[in-house]
């Protein structure tokens, strides 16, 4: 009689554990997560949404190890392991997202900079840049090309178009105001080696190219005004 008594103590305690491991909830604990100043990041576990965290946010968890998935735009998601009995602090570390934008360029190469600061080089090998969320300011830069600036806004452009003109240097009128400014010199040297007593000979010798200059002049006015002869008569 005794032993069917103690069995049936033994079923109804069993049940009993039951009912209240269905109504009573999972022992839990105070966890603390550390998110480097990040705000708003929504905390997953297999089941769904568990709650929405901010830096030091502090979310009460089951007193057991859980795959814990933490979410937030524009950054990669991130998985953590928290069992709150070994440790009630989380650290995590959300790194941005990368997105790669296409860049097509009627130039070999080129150096892509950001408000002044180098981000990479265009080229056969490198027609990406991987950029994360924000909105940029563009230089495409090459020497004897003019430089090409854009505005990017990051995700949303994912191909941009340079077209990059050649630098054409106009040299014509600085050659010629440089002879003009060389010949006024070499008269002023040489009025100057004249009132100063210097003989004619060396200023002569010491500026031969501008009197031989003188020289081809004269000639060719003395044959523009000799007389023109009759001909040659055949006999």
């Amino acid at each position: 009689m005794f032993k069917k008594i103690s069995e049936n103590l033994k079923k109804i305690f069993m049940v009993t554990m039951v009912l209240l491991s269905c109504v009573l909830p999972a022992a839990a604990t105070n966890v603390t997560f550390n998110t480097n100043g990040i705000d708003g990041i929504e905390v997953y576990n297999s089941t769904g949404l568990v709650g929405t965290i901010n830096d030091s946010s502090v979310l009460d968890l089951p007193d057991s190890a859980v795959n814990y998935t933490l979410v937030k735009e524009y950054y990669d998601n991130e998985t953590v392991e928290v069992d709150p009995t070994l440790a009630t602090e989380c650290n995590v570390t959300l790194e941005l997202t990368e997105y790669v934008v296409q860049i097509n360029a009627n130039v070999e190469s080129c150096d892509v900079y950001e408000d002044g600061v180098l981000l990479g080089a265009y080229d056969n090998t490198s027609q990406v840049l991987s950029l994360t969320y924000g909105t940029y300011y563009l230089t495409f830069s090459k020497t004897g090309y003019e430089n090409v600036s854009m505005n990017l806004t990051v995700p949303g452009v994912t191909e941009i178009n340079v077209s990059m003109s050649e630098i054409v240097e106009e040299t014509t009128e600085e050659e010629n105001t440089t002879t003009t400014e060389e010949t006024e010199d070499v008269q002023t040297a040489i009025l100057i080696a004249y009132a100063e007593g210097d003989d004619i000979v060396d200023i002569i010798t010491e500026n031969k190219v501008f009197f031989g200059l003188l020289v081809v002049v004269f000639i060719i006015a003395i044959v523009g005004n000799m007389p023109k002869g009759k001909g040659f008569n055949r006999k």
